[in-house]
C-alpha cells in the first residue's frame, strides 16, 4: 500500500479537537502503529486470497492449521522497525518527518497569544498600526521570543508577506496569523525538534541570567564591605572640594538641575563638579566597570541611573538636589548600609520560612488549578453539546423556512388544483425531509365533494395516486376531518376502521390535517403515516408522530391553503386586471400599460419587475405577459425584466401590503388629467381587491349588476364598472334639494346640458315627446328621477335602440365641455352616462361570449329597422 502525504493528513484530527488528554494521540497512533498494521493486514489479505483461490500449490495442512490472528502477530514480529528492510526504513523515515512537521504545527498553534503579545508589543512600540516593511521586525522579534532565531525572516517569502496587507496598506494581527499558519502548512525547515532545541536554548539563557544576576549581587556585597575607611576620608574631602564648588552648590541650593546627557542642559559636562561626583561614585561602587577618566559621559549616567535606583528614586539620570546630597552624605548613608546589611542576614532565614509557606501554598494552588480546569472542561463540554443541539435545531428551522418559501412560489401557478397538481411531489419531499414520517399524501376535493390523490410519495404513487373516493364510499378519516376542519391522530391504523387503505392494511400511525383557507373554504387533505417503519420493526412507540412533526404538517397545511387563496385571488386579479389597462388605453392618451404582481419577499432592490410577474398588458407590454395553463404550464420566472414604464401605481391588500402594480408609458410631457385618470383606476383596483377577498368559494358570489351572473368571467369583467357606478349612485343620492333646485333653475341652459339630460332620460326610457324642450325636461328633474339613477341596471337585457339613438344625442359631447357650461348635477349625469354606456356594452360582449345575446341582438335589430 502507497502512504501519501494526502493520505496522511487525511487521518489527522481538525485543529479544534488538539485538547485533552489524548492531544497529539493520532500522531503517536500514525508514528508507532499505522504503517507497520497496514501493511501486516495487506499481507494478511493476499494471503486469505491465496487461500480462497484454492491453487494445488497451497497445502491442506496449512489452510486447516491457518489462524489470522497467529499469522497477523507472526508478520508483525517479523517486520519489527528494527528489522525492517531499506523500503520500509524509507517509508518510517518519510513518516517521522510528516509527523514532526506536523507536531511542530501544533506546538505552533498554541503560542497564538504569545505571537498576539509580540505583535501588539511591536505596534506600541512603532506607535502606529503595522504596516509591509514593519513585518521581517515583528518576525525577527518573535523569533528572538522562540529562540529560533531568524528562521521566519530569512524562509517566508515576499509574497506570503504581501498576503498579509489589507486594501490600505496596514496588517492585523488576525492577517499576520493567518500568514503564519499558511506558511507551516506548506513548510518542512521547523520540526518539532526544532522547537524542542529552542526550548533547550530558552532554558540555558534564562539559566545564565540567573547566574550573572548572582554574580552582580556578590561582588555589589564584597565591593559594600571593602574600605570603608578610606572611602569615609576621601568622601569627606570630596564633600569640602563640593561645598566650594559654585555649580555643586547650585544644584545643592535647588537652584539648577544637571540634566542626563540625551536631555541636555545648560551646566557642562567636564570641570571640577564632574570629578566630585563621578569620584563619589567610584567609591559607592555604582559603575559595572571602573571608569579611565572621570568624565561625565554614558557610563557616568548609568552609574547614576544605579545610585538612584538605591534610592529608590525614579531612575532618569538627572542630578538634583536630593540625589546630590544623599550621594555626599556617605557617612550616614555607610552606617544604614551595615545596618541593612545585618537586616539582611534576618530577612534571610524569614525569607526561607516565607518561601516554604509559599510552596505549599502552590501546591494547594495548583491543586484547585487542576480541580478548576477539570470543571471548566466539563463545562466547555456542555456547551459543545448545546451548541451543537442549537445548531441542528437552527438547521431545521432553516429547512422549515425553505419549505415555506416553496409555498410561496405556488402563488405563480394558476389555480388551487394546478398548484398543488405541478407542486405536489415537492410539497411532499419537503415534509420527508423535515419530520420523521415515512409516507405522506395529498388529496383534493372535486366537483363531485369526493376526494381524488394528486400527490404520494414515492413508495405509495402506484397504489394510490389517481385514486377518487367518495364520503357514501365507506368509513374515512378524511371526509371527518374536512367535516370538523380539525386535524385527527390515530396511534395505530391498522386496529381502526375508519381509515381506508389502498394497498395492504399494516400498523403504523396516521396524522390527517384538513386544507383549509382562512375563509373557512376546505381543498383537501393531507394524510401522513409511519406505516413502512412498523413494517421494518418498530414497536408501537417507536413508530408514533411526535407532536412536534404533528404541528408543522398542520402549519404547512395553513400556508398551502393560504397560498391556494392567494392563487385564486390572483387568477381573478387577471381578468379584473386586464379590464383595468384597457380602460387606461381607452380613457388616456396612454399606448402602452401593465398589471403585475409583486412579491415582497423575492422583490429585487432596485425595484424592477421580472417580466414573469406581468399578467395583463396593453400594447408594448403585452409580449410580456405570460400565457399560464395551470394544470401544464405553470409560471416561472425568467429573469426577463419589464421595461421601465413613466408612471406606476401601487395596489395593496386589505392589510395594506403591496400586492402589485400598475405600470403606465405616458408621451412627455405627461398630461396631469391623464395621470389622474390611471390613479382613479388604481384606486378601483384596490376597491376590487377588498372586494374579491370576501368572495367564499362553493357559494354564490354577491353581484350588484343582472349581467354578472352570466358566469364568473362576466361578473369579474364588470367588477370595475360596478364599484364606479355604486360610486355614482352614491354621489347621485347624495346631491342635496339645493342643488338640484339649480339645475332646474336654469331658464335658458346651454345647449350642452339639455343634451345631457335628454340621453339621460332616453336610457331610463322617458318618452320623447317628455325630452323635446327643456321646459317639459325641468319637470322630470326630482326625487323620481334620482330613484331611477340609483335603481338602474345597465346590464339587463333590453333593445339597444334607445342606447343607439343616446349615443347620437352625446356625440362631441366630453367631460371638460360639461364642466365649462354645465352645474355639478350636469356633470354627474354625464358621468352617470359614461359608466352604464360602457357597462352596457360589456354586458353585451359578456352574453355574446356565452351565447346568450341572440334574442337581444335580433329584436334590437328589427326596432331600428323600423324606425329608419
Amino acid at each position: 500500500m502507497e502512504f501519501s502525504k494526502e493520505f496522511f493528513l487525511s487521518l489527522l484530527r481538525g485543529e479544534t479537537e488538539l485538547t485533552g488528554k489524548l492531544e497529539n494521540f493520532d500522531l503517536y497512533l500514525l508514528h508507532h502503529v499505522l504503517p507497520l498494521s497496514t501493511n501486516g493486514l495487506e499481507s494478511l489479505a493476499r494471503q486469505i486470497e491465496a487461500f480462497m483461490a484454492d491453487t494445488p500449490d497451497v497445502d491442506a495442512e496449512m489452510r486447516a492449521r491457518f489462524n489470522p490472528i497467529n499469522w497477523l502477530g507472526e508478520y508483525l514480529m517479523r517486520h519489527h522497525p528494527r528489522y525492517a528492510t531499506k523500503q520500509e526504513r524509507a517509508m518510517y523515515k518519510k513518516f517521522d518527518q510528516w509527523i514532526s512537521v506536523e507536531h511542530a504545527k501544533r506546538e505552533f498553534l498554541k503560542r497564538r497569544e504569545d505571537a498576539l503579545y509580540i505583535f501588539k508589543s511591536c505596534e506600541t512600540e512603532l506607535k502606529r498600526i503595522a504596516e509591509r516593511q514593519d513585518l521581517p521586525y515583528i518576525l525577527s522579534r518573535l523569533g528572538d521570543s522562540w529562540y529560533l532565531g531568524s528562521v521566519f525572516v530569512d524562509n517566508i517569502s515576499g509574497e506570503a508577506l504581501d498576503a498579509a496587507v489589507d486594501d490600505i496598506g496596514c496588517v492585523s494581527f488576525s492577517r499576520f496569523w493567518q500568514m503564519l499558519i499558511k506558511w507551516f502548512e506548506s513548510q518542512t525547515i521547523i520540526t518539532v525538534d526544532t522547537f524542542a532545541e529552542a526550548a533547550i536554548r530558552r532554558a540555558e539563557a534564562e539559566k545564565a541570567m540567573v547566574a550573572a544576576e548572582f554574580s552582580r549581587k556578590l561582588l555589589f556585597e564584597e565591593r559594600t564591605h571593602r574600605g570603608t575607611d578610606e572611602r569615609l576620608s576621601r568622601q569627606n574631602a570630596r564633600k569640602e572640594r563640593a561645598l566650594r564648588d559654585p555649580i555643586l552648590r547650585d544644584i545643592l541650593a535647588g537652584v539648577k538641575v544637571m540634566k542626563a546627557m540625551d536631555r541636555g542642559g545648560d551646566i557642562p559636562t567636564t570641570g571640577e563638579h564632574i570629578d566630585i561626583i563621578v569620584g563619589q561614585l567610584e567609591d559607592l561602587d555604582c559603575f559595572a566597570e571602573l571608569p579611565d577618566k572621570r568624565v561625565w559621559n554614558k557610563d557616568a549616567q548609568l552609574a547614576m541611573i544605579e545610585f538612584q535606583r538605591r534610592l529608590d528614586k525614579l531612575s532618569i539620570g538627572d542630578v538634583d538636589a536630593y540625589t546630590l546630597t544623599r550621594l555626599l552624605n556617605c557617612e550616614a548613608e555607610a552606617k544604614q548600609l551595615q545596618k541593612d546589611a545585618q537586616a539582611r542576614v534576618d530577612a534571610a532565614g524569614e525569607e526561607r520560612k516565607k518561601q516554604e509557606a509559599d510552596e505549599e501554598k502552590k501546591k494547594a494552588k495548583l491543586a484547585a488549578d487542576a480541580r478548576k480546569r477539570v470543571e471548566e472542561e466539563k463545562k466547555v463540554e456542555e456547551m459543545r453539546r448545546k451548541k451543537t443541539e442549537e445548531e441542528k435545531i437552527a438547521a431545521k428551522l432553516q429547512k422549515r423556512d425553505n419549505a415555506f418559501t416553496l409555498v410561496r412560489e405556488m402563488s405563480f401557478s394558476g389555480n388551487a388544483r394546478g398548484s398543488l397538481t405541478n407542486y405536489g411531489n415537492k410539497l411532499i419531499r419537503l415534509i420527508l425531509d423535515n419530520t420523521d414520517v415515512s409516507s405522506v399524501q395529498i388529496s383534493l376535493l372535486n366537483d363531485d365533494g369526493k376526494l381524488e390523490t394528486v400527490a404520494a410519495s414515492p413508495n405509495d404513487m402506484a397504489v394510490s395516486l389517481g385514486k377518487v373516493w367518495g364520503p357514501n364510499d365507506g368509513p374515512s378519516v378524511s371526509f371527518e376531518v374536512i367535516s370538523s376542519r380539525s386535524s385527527a391522530y390515530i396511534p395505530n391504523v391498522s386496529e381502526s376502521d375508519r381509515v381506508r387503505f389502498f394497498g395492504q392494511r399494516a400498523a403504523g400511525a396516521a396524522f390527517f390535517v384538513p386544507v383549509t383557507d382562512p375563509t373557512g373554504h376546505v381543498y383537501g387533505v393531507i394524510s401522513a403515516d409511519t406505516c413502512a417503519k412498523a413494517r421494518q420493526g418498530f414497536d408501537t412507540a417507536g413508530y408514533q408522530i411526535s407532536s412536534e412533526d404533528q404541528e408543522f404538517i398542520d402549519s404547512f397545511s395553513q400556508k398551502i391553503a393560504t397560498t391556494l387563496q392567494d392563487v385564486d385571488l390572483q387568477r381573478k386579479l387577471r381578468v379584473v386586471a386586464q379590464t383595468a389597462v384597457n380602460a387606461i388605453i381607452a380613457k388616456t392618451k396612454a399606448k402602452h400599460a401593465f398589471f403585475a404582481f409583486v412579491d415582497p419577499q423575492t422583490q429585487r432592490p432596485d425595484g424592477k419587475i421580472d417580466s414573469s410577474a406581468c399578467v395583463a398588458a396593453v400594447g408594448s407590454y403585452s409580449t410580456y405577459v405570460q400565457k399560464i395553463d395551470s394544470d401544464k404550464n405553470p409560471g416561472q420566472l425568467t429573469g426577463q425584466l419589464l421595461p421601465d414604464p413613466s408612471t406606476t401605481f401601487p395596489i395593496h391588500d386589505e392589510n395594506g401590503t403591496l400586492l402589485a402594480v400598475v405600470g403606465v408609458l405616458l408621451d412627455e410631457p405627461r398630461r396631469e388629467e391623464d395621470v389622474a385618470k390611471c390613479a382613479d383606476i388604481a384606486d378601483r383596483l384596490n376597491v376590487a381587491v377588498k372586494e374579491l377577498r370576501k368572495d367564499k368559494r362553493g357559494t354564490k358570489q354577491r353581484c350588484v349588476l343582472e349581467a354578472q351572473n352570466i358566469n364568473e368571467d362576466a361578473r369579474l369583467r364588470l367588477l370595475l364598472g360596478s364599484i364606479v357606478l355604486q360610486q355614482l349612485r352614491g354621489h347621485v343620492e347624495n346631491l342635496d334639494t339645493k342643488t338640484w333646485a339649480e339645475l332646474k333653475s336654469y331658464t335658458n341652459p346651454p345647449p350642452i346640458i339639455i343634451k345631457v339630460m335628454q340621453a339621460v332620460g332616453v336610457v331610463l326610457n322617458y318618452s320623447p315627446k317628455d325630452l323635446d324642450t327643456w321646459a317639459k325636461i325641468r319637470v322630470l328633474i326630482g326625487p323620481p328621477l334620482v330613484s331611477k339613477l340609483v335603481a338602474f341596471d345597465p346590464t339587463t337585457v333590453m333593445k339597444k335602440l334607445k342606447w343607439q339613438r343616446a349615443s347620437k344625442i352625446m356625440k362631441g359631447i366630453v367631460k371638460e365641455a360639461v364642466m365649462e357650461k354645465g352645474s355639478l348635477p350636469a356633470l354627474q349625469l354625464f358621468h352617470w352616462y359614461e359608466v352604464a354606456s360602457e357597462l352596457r356594452q360589456d354586458a353585451v360582449d359578456a352574453r355574446r361570449q356565452a351565447q346568450l345575446t341572440a334574442e337581444e341582438e335580433d329584436a334590437g335589430d328589427e326596432e331600428l329597422d323600423d324606425t329608419q
